[in-house]
């Protein structure tokens, strides 16, 4: 499952845009994966960002996740995992504060190549994107 393939690249994808822009984060990860969170934050911290910029919270989603997605004070979810469970997170924020809601989920490696791309390079990295990543590659050129 790739919530836990590449666990920090993916939370740092996650929460580099968002402090850019000015946010605070509060981070759920995946249970298998709790104490990569724990430590990006310990790396935050080191860092120097002030308390409560970057929150992790481990748990289950069931429960951890079900909270997140319903409290009225949570803006936004960038949520990545199945399919199944996308929909549920989705439809719980739409039951709170109508939150904004990003859904990364398993897909068959759909690829948009443009009329001006180099089709050599699109081709091989698609390939390869496919065939050593799973169905869960986010490749942008």
């Amino acid at each position: 499952s790739f919530q836990w393939n590449l666990p920090f690249y993916n939370l740092c994808l996650k929460l580099a845009p968002a402090l850019a822009t000015g946010n605070t984060v509060i981070v759920k990860p995946a249970e298998q994966t709790s104490l990569t969170a724990i430590y990006l934050a310990k790396l935050v911290k080191e860092a120097g960002f002030p308390p409560g910029v970057v929150n992790v919270l481990p748990g289950q989603g069931h429960v951890t996740g079900a909270a997140l997605a319903e409290h009225m004070d949570v803006d936004m979810i960038s949520f990545t995992g199945s399919t199944k469970v996308a929909k549920l997170v989705q439809m719980m924020a739409g039951k709170s504060n109508m939150k904004r809601v990003t859904l990364q989920t398993v897909s068959k490696s759909p690829f948009v190549i443009f009329d001006d791309a180099d089709i050599d390079w699109s081709a091989m990295t698609s390939h390869l994107s496919v065939f050593m990543s799973g169905p869960c590659r986010t490749t942008c050129r």
